[in-house]
């Protein structure tokens, strides 16, 4: 049996519709306490509406590590760390992509677009392999990326899925929120 690492940075990405009203209000309320949009979204004592920016997400929604900025270590049974690898050099056997929205895409009137992004440094899988051997050439990451900014999803060990990864210990190291209308 092998344990499995990913490590690095990544985030948890959202993109969302927002009414023009709501965008009103947000705008109004960032004029008036003289604070930025990042401010407002995490402190809520600023808001009219309590909202949860990870909820905002009809559009997108993924937590993982970033490709470009993650590596992936495997130890034996014993604890002893045999493979080290950036996780950009893996192969990758699914990519779901998607296109961001823009206000002006709208077929629905005016609206908002908020994406917000938490970013984080950490492990965020961890897994066994069930394998009497480890061969890297068999590694495989799935990613799923807005715009240019792609996250890994999961981890693949010889075509097959790693089905008991645990996700996610991480520290939150900055907050960004984008609201265009």
């Amino acid at each position: 049996m092998y344990k499995i690492y990913l490590d690095g940075h990544g985030a948890e990405m959202t993109q969302g519709i927002l009414p023009i009203e709501t965008v009103l209000e947000i705008n109004e309320s960032l004029k008036e306490n003289d604070i930025k949009l990042n401010e407002y979204i995490i402190d809520h004592e600023f808001a009219n509406e309590y909202f949860d920016w990870y909820e905002i997400d009809d559009h997108f929604h993924c937590m993982g590590a970033y490709v470009d900025n993650s590596s992936i270590r495997v130890e034996d049974e014993s604890g002893n760390e045999i493979y080290v690898e950036k996780c950009s050099n893996l192969q990758i056997a699914n990519n779901d992509w998607d296109d961001e929205i823009y206000p002006e895409d709208s077929k629905v009137g005016e609206i908002g677009v908020l994406t917000c992004l938490e970013i984080q440094k950490g492990t965020f899988l961890t897994g066994n392999l069930n394998s009497d051997s480890f061969d890297p050439l068999l590694l495989s990451i799935d990613i799923k990326g807005l715009g240019d900014t792609e996250f890994i999803t999961s981890i693949s060990y010889n075509g097959k899925e790693i089905d008991d990864l645990d996700f996610y210990d991480t520290i939150t190291k900055n907050f960004i929120a984008n609201l265009e209308y």
